[in-house]
Order: C-alpha cells, then sequence, then structure tokens
C-alpha cells in the first residue's frame, strides 16, 4: 500500500525556499501559499507518473516539436536561456512545464486560486462573458477548453466535488473566491476551477501540452521560468524518490 505523501514536509521546503523572496514580473511576490501549493502539486503528479498515470504521461512527454499545440515547443527558446532541456519525457520535462504553469500563474492570477473573470479584459464589451468563455482559477482557464483533449473532460469528473490542495494554496491570501458566470456545466466548470487547485494544475498541465493558444501569456511568450523555482522542485522531486 502506497504511503501518503508528506505535505508539510514540502511545503517546508517552499516556505524556507529563496522563491518565496522572488519578485515576479510585474507581479511582485508569490503568495506562500501558492508556492506550497505548486510543490506540492508537483510531488502529487510526479508519483502518479511512477504509476503510469496517462495524465502524468502526457505533461511529462517530451517537447513535440509541434509549436501551434505544444506550450513547451513555442516557449523553447525560455527553456534554452535558462538551461532546461525538454529533448526527452520525463521527469525534468514534467519539472519544467511546472516551472511554466508557475509563472503562467503569476501572470493570470497573482497565485490567487479564487480568482474569477478578468473584468479589464472586456472594456470594449465586444466579448460580452459565458458561462462557456468565462476565465476561472489560479491559470485563468474557461469551459471552452475542455475538447482540447479527452482527458480533460475525464478530470472534470474525477475531481468533480473536490476541493484537493484548496487549503494550502490558500495559505497566505486571505481572498476566497469570485462569483462564477452563468450556469449549467460551464459555471460549475468555474467553480472546480476555483476550489480545487489539484484539478486545475492537471487539467492546465494537459492544455498546455495541446492548446497552448488558450492563454495570452503564453503566445506573447511573456511567462517568467524561474530557475529557482526548478531547483526547488528538483529538491522536492529527491525528496519523493527517498520517502518511496
Amino acid at each position: 500500500m502506497e504511503r501518503a505523501l508528506p505535505e508539510q514536509i514540502i511545503m517546508n521546503m517552499a516556505r524556507t525556499s529563496p522563491l518565496v523572496r522572488h519578485a515576479w514580473s510585474r507581479r511582485g511576490r508569490a503568495p506562500v501559499g501558492y508556492i506550497m501549493g505548486m510543490a506540492v502539486a508537483f510531488a502529487m503528479v510526479y508519483r502518479k507518473l511512477h504509476r503510469g498515470d496517462p495524465v502524468a504521461h502526457i505533461m511529462a512527454m517530451a517537447d513535440t516539436g509541434n509549436p501551434a499545440r505544444d506550450a513547451l515547443t513555442w516557449c523553447r527558446t525560455l527553456f534554452v536561456q535558462n538551461s532546461m532541456s525538454n529533448a526527452a519525457s520525463g521527469p525534468d520535462t514534467l519539472r519544467h512545464l511546472f516551472v511554466l504553469m508557475c509563472g503562467l500563474g503569476m501572470r493570470e492570477s497573482s497565485g490567487w486560486s479564487g480568482a474569477g473573470l478578468d473584468t479589464d479584459a472586456n472594456k470594449d464589451g465586444m466579448h460580452p462573458p459565458s458561462a462557456s468563455n468565462a476565465e476561472a482559477g489560479l491559470f485563468q482557464v474557461s469551459y471552452d477548453s475542455i475538447g482540447a483533449h479527452p482527458l480533460l473532460r475525464k478530470l472534470v469528473q474525477d475531481y468533480r466535488g473536490k476541493t484537493d490542495l484548496q487549503a494550502v494554496f490558500s495559505q497566505g491570501n486571505r481572498r476566497g473566491s469570485s462569483s462564477d458566470v452563468g450556469a449549467g456545466s460551464g459555471a460549475a466548470f468555474q467553480h472546480l476551477m476555483k476550489t480545487c487547485p489539484a484539478f486545475a494544475v492537471q487539467y492546465v498541465g494537459v492544455a498546455l501540452r495541446w492548446n497552448r493558444r488558450h492563454w495570452g501569456p503564453v503566445n506573447r511568450k511573456t511567462v517568467e521560468v524561474s530557475p529557482l523555482l526548478d531547483q526547488l522542485l528538483r529538491r522536492v522531486q529527491h525528496h519523493v524518490d527517498s520517502f518511496g
């Protein structure tokens, strides 16, 4: 029987990491819960990779060479500049995807898991928000992204009603969840994105490999790729390996 993940040790690694003092471009310091949450989420997905989990497998697959679809291909220069290679499938590429996701989350929500619709994005009124296109959560994802890969719908089904890692990500951030837009499946998706960070991380991890155009900061290559996070996640990886 697999032992439970030692979350507190991983959270302490994150809390004492230089990354908590890092000033992210145009965003400042991240909430400590965001850094701890991303570290714990990485450990969770890393263990799933060892078990042959299909979601983890997609997240950890090598740079596909398809810049129209794969964020790792599109942002290859950002990784090269920081000596991060995604040429081989496995833990290194998974770790680097988390580095990209962490920078994306800071750009999109400043590390606030309960973030909802960005009202400034529709000042002209040309694109009225709906349950389908309203963005939500750490990475500002909308329900209309769900068709990019079959595993995305399965993730929604698997995590429906759950709040995994919400308590970790909310530390250091007193804001709750913003209101949902519309009703039905789209509104339920927004709610899940905002209340279940474990779901949000895996959903976005898959979507970034199949639908990178969903995110403006990725398209513009303005996502910050931090070697400090790679160093932290490498420590987490070694701890998980030693834990068994």
